[in-house]
């Protein structure tokens, strides 16, 4: 009896593995994350000064040997700055993901799976969720919460759920139909167990691609409610508040906007390109070439 593809054996994990370390844009962005984790974590040893310090004798000054990324428009060291904004957008990432994806896991199971009218209801919601642009929904929920780390996280949760429930609802659907659903369910398994058991651990893969994508998703979404002042509130250091308020001095300290810029643009697409990879590892059919 065949099951569904599984993350379960060693030797499908040294597939996946082997088929990921061939694709080197992936392996490059993994690094990249990797040493943007270690950053995060590391911030209060890494960062030269303190991020909320000021000295506006040395304001919009340009990179120099004192301050590698110069300085902002109250002489705040940037490099610092965007150490610690590297903590605050993989800590909004990865709460606001993993609470997403696993309302998205919750939903889709058991509308894909039980169904009924329950099922019916639960997917109406995310179709009308879906209906709404996920950052202008995201803003509205903001504007209710108020600014801070917390309420966009839950901001950005309340946002993020519906396309996970969509697609594992469709992954459930499909396994349903198995064999080896067939067989659990005539020894006598129950719904729950199956669920639990079987669907979850085979749909797993899926979950993970998007949940690797929708960290470049959280992090831009927190930069630009940032940017808007409906995200993180200053004195905290952010990306998206560094570009809202670099933008003003752009024209004569175009160094207060390029470098937050640049690492933003660089962690979203390191996920991206790793989201990719991961899809193409985790997929046996691409993997047979």
């Amino acid at each position: 009896m065949q099951r569904a593809f599984k993350l379960t054996s060693k030797s499908e994990l040294y597939a996946i593995f082997y088929a990921l370390k061939k694709n080197k844009p992936a392996i490059i962005s993994l690094g990249v994350i990797i040493i943007l984790c270690l950053t995060a974590v590391l911030a209060d040893f890494l960062a030269p000064r303190d991020p909320a310090e000021q000295n506006l004798d040395y304001r919009l000054k340009p990179p120099n040997t004192d301050y590698l990324l110069g300085t902002d428009e109250l002489g705040r060291c940037i490099l610092s700055r965007i150490i610690y904004g590297s903590r605050v957008s993989l800590i909004v990432g990865i709460i606001s993901v993993s609470v997403s994806l696993g309302i998205g896991i919750t939903v889709g199971c058991i509308a894909g799976y039980f169904g009924g009218k329950i099922g019916t209801i639960l997917m109406t919601l995310v179709d009308i969720t879906l209906s709404f642009p996920g950052l202008v929904l995201a803003i509205g929920f903001a504007a209710l919460l108020g600014p801070g780390i917390n309420n966009v996280m839950l901001a950005l949760s309340l946002v993020g759920w519906p396309p996970y429930a969509r697609v594992i609802r469709g992954e459930t659907l499909a396994l349903r139909e198995k064999q080896f659903i067939s067989a659990s369910k005539a020894i006598g398994e129950s719904g729950l167990y199956i669920v639990l058991h079987h669907i979850i651990p085979n749909i797993i893969s899926a979950a993970i691609v998007m949940a690797t994508l929708g960290m470049g998703w959280a992090i831009i979404s927190e930069a630009g409610l940032s940017f808007i002042g409906l995200g993180i509130a200053p004195p905290e250091s952010s990306w998206g508040l560094m570009i809202s308020t670099g933008r003003l001095y752009f024209l004569y300290s175009p160094h207060t906007i390029i470098f937050p810029c640049l690492f933003l643009s660089l962690t979203i697409l390191s996920f991206n390109i790793l989201g990719d990879g991961l899809r193409d590892a985790l997929d046996p059919r691409l993997r047979i070439r």
